[in-house]
């Protein structure tokens, strides 16, 4: 293995760690959201909005430098790739860059749940505030096609 292709290797170990790391933050504040969503504390929402939109751009640039390192490397940038890139490091990086793949995508999947959770959420408090608005006048909402 030449030098190049083993930093690229040394690289893709640490983001995967890094994005790891990410994704176990980004479900913390999802809960968080959740809990400020329930609780209608639209300060902490506002301040818990910002953190994940910060992890948010920071797991896309790491997305992003993934997809290069791979390229790179002639591989696949998909699950496919990720996944032979894995059978293909060191045999004393091979287990842990198989299992911090599999806790990332487990910790994607959580994410991407508990995000659809949060809307569904805010949706229905949004539509429980257009019927407290529109009570006052029924012609807002008697009326309505559904």
């Amino acid at each position: 293995m030449n030098n190049q292709a083993r930093q690229y290797l040394q690289q893709f170990m640490h983001d995967l760690s890094q994005d790891y790391k990410a994704w176990r933050g980004l479900n913390a504040l999802l809960l968080r959201q959740r809990q400020a969503i329930l609780a209608r504390n639209s300060e902490e929402l506002e301040t818990i909005n910002q953190q994940i939109f910060g992890l948010y751009h920071k797991l896309s640039s790491t997305g992003n430098t993934r997809q290069k390192l791979l390229s790179a490397l002639g591989i696949s940038a998909n699950h496919q790739g990720v996944q032979r890139l894995i059978r293909h490091l060191p045999p004393a990086w091979q287990e842990r860059g198989r299992a911090l793949w599999q806790q990332v995508e487990t910790q994607a999947r959580e994410a991407q749940t508990a995000n659809q959770y949060n809307g569904t959420l805010l949706n229905m408090q949004y539509d429980i505030v257009q019927s407290i608005l529109n009570a006052s006048e029924p012609e807002n909402w008697l009326y309505q096609h559904r």
